[in-house]
């Protein structure tokens, strides 16, 4: 019987990690091979943005070698799935090589992210070699499964992938409903900003907009180290670091606003959480958040920025309208099973 092979995340408490891992796995059958690298610790990323720059390679590799002695110990059969919850892998390609060359029939599906294909993707400061690195990874692949129908579009015309499927990325109202037991949700007058305070966020445009709405008051989190030292924040901004998991839905969950001024979001995990939570939405009108949230939650970047324009928006009701999405891990797991 064919089997499905996860190659899990490290779990990094700063990005979704655990819920896409504890979500996907069980969905798997006891036939199935999870192959986890050895560091499984929880760890903060130190160097970078996504991933930690270091720590992604040094976890990628252990994980890699553990798929080579599958192969070795000739428990990889024809037919089986590999699933690779990010394509942008240094190494993946090392499964094709080993499977081809030993004769063996294997289908590998993986995740496109943003990557190259995103031109405001962290991946962009890397040189013109990644081009043709990430085309191999996308050639390799039998299925390249997407957050979005926004990013299906760029993914499509950079590397013309075999199949595509747009599934968003893993969601469980479930392992939310678990994790953030006990957490209450009285609502308090801010506006949460999730963001890393880094370009793809526009963190720039985020402090105009504080600046032009000085009634309302903004808290920025992260789980992070302090990324904003020898920066001065307009005084209705506050900023929150060094937060656990826990720590960080407690301070969505008594959000009353959530706001979102991000050039690069292909899904966008921060939106659900935000209508999980029932905050009232204001997203821009751009990239993924057509797809996501109603119509009268999303806003042109220029109207963001205008003088008290946030202050009036918030105001309205209406804002609470964006429409949770559904768990989604068993119909990823199902189309891997599927997968011809």
């Amino acid at each position: 019987m064919r089997k499905i092979i996860y190659l899990p995340f490290e779990n990094l408490p700063q990005r979704y990690t655990k819920m896409w891992n504890d979500s996907i796995v069980e969905c798997l059958q006891p036939t199935d091979l999870v192959l986890w690298g050895e560091n499984q610790k929880e760890s903060v990323i130190k160097t970078g943005e996504f991933l930690d720059t270091y720590g992604t390679i040094d976890y990628k590799s252990t994980q890699m070698a553990l798929v080579a002695r599958a192969f070795q110990r000739n428990m990889v059969k024809n037919g089986d799935i590999f699933y690779v919850p990010d394509i942008f892998y240094p190494s993946l390609e090392a499964i094709r090589y080993m499977a081809e060359l030993s004769g063996i029939g294997v289908r590998i599906a993986a995740f496109n992210h943003a990557g190259r294909a995103d031109e405001n993707d962290f991946v962009q400061h890397l040189d013109s070699w990644s081009d043709m690195q990430e085309q191999v990874w996308h050639s390799i692949c039998d299925l390249v499964f997407v957050g979005s129908d926004y990013h299906r579009k760029r993914v499509e015309e950079k590397f013309h992938p075999l199949r595509i499927n747009v599934c968003g990325a893993v969601w469980s109202k479930k392992w939310m409903d678990d994790f953030c037991k006990g957490i209450e949700r009285k609502k308090q007058h801010y506006i949460i900003w999730p963001h890393r305070p880094c370009r793809e966020k526009q963190f720039d445009m985020f402090l105009r907009i504080a600046k032009a709405n000085p009634r309302l008051h903004f808290v920025i989190t992260s789980s992070g180290s302090n990324r904003l030292q020898n920066i001065e924040l307009p005084v209705n901004v506050e900023y929150r670091y060094g937060l656990t998991k826990r720590e960080y839905y407690e301070v969505f969950a008594h959000a009353e606003g959530y706001l979102s001024t991000a050039l690069q979001e292909t899904f966008g995990y921060t939106l659900q959480e935000a209508i999980y939570f029932g905050c009232k939405v204001v997203v821009p009108d751009y990239a993924c958040y057509r797809e996501y949230a109603d119509r009268h939650s999303i806003m042109p970047f220029e109207d963001m920025c205008k003088e008290n324009y946030l202050t009036e928006a918030f105001e309205f009701d209406r804002l609470t309208l964006s429409e949770q999405m559904p768990d989604n891990a068993s119909a990823i797991v199902e189309t891997l099973r599927n997968l011809q």
